[in-house]
């Protein structure tokens, strides 16, 4: 149980530290761009068109209705 243990835990930490080395990669590539402001605009950019997908899908339903 013990070896099966410490085989995860290194499976695991190898994967750490490729996902580290990949955003290590990411984050010199996009140095000069606002990747943060953009990251935070595109959140909030799907937020309101999911928003007016389930607003247009519940005017649909209400007409449907009566």
């Amino acid at each position: 149980m013990q070896d099966d243990l410490d085989e995860h835990v290194e499976v695991t930490d190898s994967r750490l530290k490729r996902v580290q080395k990949n955003l290590a990669i990411l984050n010199n590539r996009t140095k000069g761009g606002c990747s943060c402001l953009c990251m935070i605009l595109s959140v909030i950019g799907i937020v309101v068109l999911v928003v007016a997908l389930w607003l247009i899908i519940k005017y649909f339903a209400y007409m449907l209705v009566s």
